[in-house]
Formats: C-alpha cells, sequence, structure tokens
C-alpha cells in the first residue's frame, strides 16, 4: 500500500505513480510536482518502462494546487515551471502514459490528464479549471487542453471556471472513455494490456507522429502560456493575493482554510 506520492513498477515495465496526500485530496504541492518531475525524468531514460500510469489515492485524482502555497508569487512561478515540465515531459515521453482518472480532476491535475496520451474516468468524476477565480492565468493546463478540446470548449471551461462532469469531458475528448467507478481497474489494465502488445519503438514513433500531426506543439503552446502568465504578473505584482480575496478564500494566513476541500472548490 502507498502511504505518500510515489511510483511503482510492476515485472510488464508498467510504471504507477500515484499522487496520496488524503489532507488536501490530494493536491499537487511543489514537492509532489517536484517528485512527479524527477520521475519522469528518470523514467525517460529507462529503456525497460513500456507504459507510465498516472493517477490519484483513493476517490480523487488530484484536487489541483495546494492552496497553501498560493499566497507566494514565487511559490506560484516554481509551480508553474514545474507543472510546465512535467507537461512537456509527457509530451516528449518515449512510452505512453495513461491517466487513471479515479475522481476529481482540478487545475493542474487536469492539465496532466489532457497532456496524457489516454485518459480513462469514472463517471462520478467531476472536473474543472477555476483558476480566474483566484487571480490566476492557467497557462499550462491552457496549453495541455486546448489541443484536445479545441477555443470554443476551452474559452467556456478557462473563462468561466466552472465545474463539469465526466460525460461532458467525453464529449469534448478531454477524456477517451468513462466506465463505473467499479469498471475503471479493468479498463485500465485492458488498455495497458493492449499496449504492452505493441513494439515498442513504433508505439514511440506513432505517438510522436500524431502529435506532430496535430497542428501546434505542446511546447509552443506552453511558451505562449507563459507569456500570458508573466504579462499579467507584471502588471499586477500582488495578484495571487487580489485572487484568493475575490476567490472566496479570507484568511490567507489559515493554512487549514487554505487547504480547502474539493466541496469549496
Amino acid at each position: 500500500m502507498i502511504e505518500r506520492s510515489g511510483a511503482t513498477r510492476d515485472e510488464h515495465g508498467v510504471v504507477t505513480y500515484t499522487v496520496n496526500d488524503p489532507v488536501t485530496r490530494n493536491a499537487l504541492s511543489s514537492r509532489v510536482l517536484q517528485d512527479i518531475d524527477d520521475t519522469l525524468r528518470a523514467l525517460a531514460d529507462d529503456a525497460s518502462v513500456r507504459v507510465i500510469v498516472m493517477t490519484g489515492a483513493a476517490t480523487t485524482f488530484s484536487s489541483g494546487a495546494d492552496r497553501a502555497e498560493l499566497a507566494d508569487p514565487a511559490t506560484i512561478g516554481q509551480t508553474t515551471d514545474l507543472l510546465t515540465s512535467i507537461l512537456t515531459r509527457i509530451d516528449e515521453s518515449p512510452v505512453p502514459v495513461v491517466c487513471r482518472v479515479n475522481g476529481a480532476a482540478f487545475g493542474a491535475g487536469l492539465a496532466i490528464l489532457a497532456a496524457a496520451d489516454i485518459s480513462i474516468a469514472t463517471d462520478d468524476a467531476v472536473f474543472g479549471l477555476p483558476e480566474v477565480r483566484f487571480g490566476l492565468v492557467a497557462g499550462p493546463a491552457a496549453a495541455a487542453c486546448l489541443g484536445r478540446i479545441g477555443q470554443t470548449a476551452a474559452l467556456d471551461v478557462l473563462l468561466t471556471g466552472r465545474r463539469f462532469g465526466a460525460a461532458e469531458a467525453e464529449r469534448m475528448h478531454l477524456v477517451g472513455r468513462v466506465v463505473g467507478r467499479d469498471e475503471l481497474d479493468g479498463a485500465v489494465q485492458h488498455c495497458i494490456s493492449e499496449l504492452l502488445l505493441g513494439d515498442p519503438d513504433a508505439i514511440t514513433a506513432t505517438r510522436r507522429m500524431v502529435r506532430r500531426l496535430s497542428g501546434t506543439g505542446l511546447a509552443e503552446r506552453v511558451r505562449a502560456a507563459r507569456d500570458a502568465g508573466e504579462a499579467v504578473l507584471a502588471a499586477h505584482p500582488n495578484y495571487s493575493r487580489r485572487g484568493l480575496a475575490t476567490g472566496g478564500v479570507r484568511d490567507v494566513g489559515n493554512k487549514n482554510r487554505c487547504r480547502s476541500t474539493l466541496s469549496e472548490r
């Protein structure tokens, strides 16, 4: 049983990274993001790896950024850099990346599943990109999502910050398949089994071909998103505190309040 966020590997070369932080509903703190980034960097050089699976512990994929870190612009910059690196590593991965979306996925968590090759979600999963409600620009998430969902859907979910369900996520091609919660593990395992039947070199070449043929690359979209975020920071140096206040988190100094539950998002 995994007691903290980290990776496990089976005898077939399938590596599963599980985010496990019950207190924050599997939030992606700077520490967790750093660990994911380090793990993906190491796996890229390991020829024995065939598939990478990303998931969350219990019944949440990820609640997004750790709100305890949102009051510090420097930390926001660090986490943005780390998430950008993670999305780029997923995009350039030599092996398929599969997301086992076992529940709610917000912000950075949603960005990761959008960057993956295949995402399978439970039918009760909830999604959202609420960054604008906290005075933030969801740059990396926008870069990851835009290629999948298109401009119309991207403007809808990015500008409103609204929640939406698994059925809508499937319709907008954010996830590839939606299944019942009791079917999730079987569906993910079937997907992995199918991937393991392919020739590793052919799979690497094919995933890169598809991504190149799909239009503007993720790396270029990430650069554009970074420019937009830096422009906001330059114009409003204290935007993170203003965003927290307008987003309903009034007591910035209270870590427990900042680490709000999914029901408060």
